[in-house]
């Protein structure tokens, strides 16, 4: 049986933090079109470590990473997560045969995206 989820109650969450996100208006000048830091969950940005334009400026910026840590790349248009097992910083889209060369424990620590290719 399916419940019906008022819309007031919906907009009641749009902007609270744990809630539902809206992006920030393309005139922000802080970041157009992204979510706002206000909205992410609680220690979300201790964790990323910022946009770059490439992959050697993230690594120059970062030569060590934790587990939870992520960057977006700007040259590959994807979000980027240290992988404690290879200890490096690693594309999140990556094509099934790659991913396949991977260990479990390589596959299990970074939320791997799977493209064709």
């Amino acid at each position: 049986m399916a419940s019906a989820v008022s819309l007031e109650y919906l907009q009641s969450l749009f902007n609270q933090p744990g809630g539902l996100p809206t992006l920030l208006p393309a005139t922000d000048p802080t970041n157009p079109g992204k979510i706002s830091p206000a909205q992410l969950p609680a220690g979300a940005l201790d964790s990323f470590k910022g946009e770059f334009a490439d992959e050697e400026a993230l690594t120059s910026a970062y030569l060590t990473a934790g587990m939870t840590d992520f960057a977006f790349n700007d040259d590959t248009t994807s979000f980027w997560y240290w992988n404690t097992e290879l200890t490096a910083w690693v594309n999140q889209q990556i094509t099934a045969s790659a991913y396949a060369q991977l260990s479990a424990q390589a596959q299990a620590v970074v939320p791997y995206v799977i493209i064709p290719g």
